[in-house]
């Protein structure tokens, strides 16, 4: 009687051990994706050969109608987009995934620590309003397009190359850290002020970009920090994509006129037909720097040592024009309009 007892303990536990490895997903769309996936469902995939999966896989390997633990970590390439999805919990045990594609549903939160080894994010057209990447240092590309996000930060990311994130509310964007990154796509993001991309890595533009992005839509867009042997190619696309407003391009990270907006000068008369004046009494203003609409740099003028100075713009056509004032302290800036 006793062995019978302890024979029904050892199933017990053994039982319990079991169930315990099933995975719980409280979105019944989740689950129900995961259940469809099958050699010809290119849903899942397993194995990793570099920078892509392997064969197609049936994650219920056991057809018990449920996904475990073990069954999870056999995938490496995870397909769920439009499946309806809201709630991604359970994903945590999917600890091998390398590519996950979880765009066109109603995500709302993305925090997943656990997958370290994500080399390829699709996020976009969900309802994030923050992405935290940090734990993934493959990371190579993401797209995160048609959201809300406000801010990521990519700066422990040092195999990044592309990202999308067009469609958001990012306020400034910095890739200076990453040392591969190469190709940007950021159109519609209303409170972008700023971008840095100086990184000693030539960027792709525009039609030599996986998704050809422009950068319109960002109407705040003042400053951008490149590499300095970029610059004519980014004057150039920024061209191309119609981009009018002023936007100093330089590349002085440190500097920028998303750095002058507490202590901006000003200039009189504005709008102008010609000469405008700056009072420079309690300035030392030696030069101003004259920029386009297109943040090309068009003339370089030295002031007089008068209190009040003057900048001739009557050789340039009408439109407007960023004016960065330079002393041995650095510098200030205003816009001013050419009639």
């Amino acid at each position: 009687m006793k062995t019978k007892y302890i024979f029904f303990f050892i199933l017990s536990l053994y039982s319990s051990f079991i169930n315990a490895q099933i995975i719980n997903f409280p979105d019944a769309n989740f689950k129900a994706k995961l259940l469809q996936s099958s050699p010809t469902s290119f849903i899942a995939q397993t194995g990793w050969f570099g920078t892509y999966a392997g064969q197609q896989i049936k994650i219920d390997s056991n057809s018990d109608g449920e996904i475990d633990q073990n069954e999870a970590l056999q995938v490496t390439s995870l397909s769920i987009s439009s499946t309806f999805v809201s709630d991604i919990t359970g994903l945590e045990y999917f600890t091998n995934l390398r590519v996950l594609l979880i765009s066109n549903n109603s995500v709302s939160s993305f925090y997943f620590p656990s997958l370290v080894y994500l080399y390829t994010l699709y996020i976009g057209n969900n309802q994030l309003t923050s992405l935290d990447v940090s734990n993934y240092p493959d990371l190579t590309y993401l797209i995160c397009q048609n959201n809300q996000i406000t801010s990521f930060d990519c700066s422990m990311l040092p195999k990044l190359k592309n990202v999308y994130c067009g469609h958001n509310l990012i306020s400034s964007l910095d890739f200076t850290n990453n040392p591969l990154f190469e190709d940007l796509g950021c159109e519609y993001n209303p409170n972008l002020t700023s971008i840095k991309i100086k990184n000693n890595h030539t960027q792709l533009f525009g039609s030599q970009t996986q998704l050809q992005q422009c950068w319109g839509g960002n109407p705040n867009l003042n400053h951008i920090c490149a590499d300095a042997a970029e610059i004519p190619a980014l004057q150039s696309f920024l061209t191309g994509c119609n981009i009018t407003q002023a936007i100093t391009i330089d590349s002085n990270c440190g500097l920028g006129v998303e750095g002058f907006n507490d202590s901006e000068v000003s200039v009189f008369p504005n709008p102008s037909t010609g000469v405008v004046y700056l009072d420079n009494s309690n300035n030392s203003f030696k030069t101003v720097q004259i920029y386009n609409s297109m943040g090309q740099l068009i003339s370089t003028q030295t002031l007089g040592v008068a209190a009040s100075a003057s900048i001739d713009l009557s050789s340039f056509s009408k439109g407007v024009y960023l004016l960065n004032f330079q002393d041995e302290k650095g510098g200030k800036s205003c816009k001013v309009v050419k009639d």
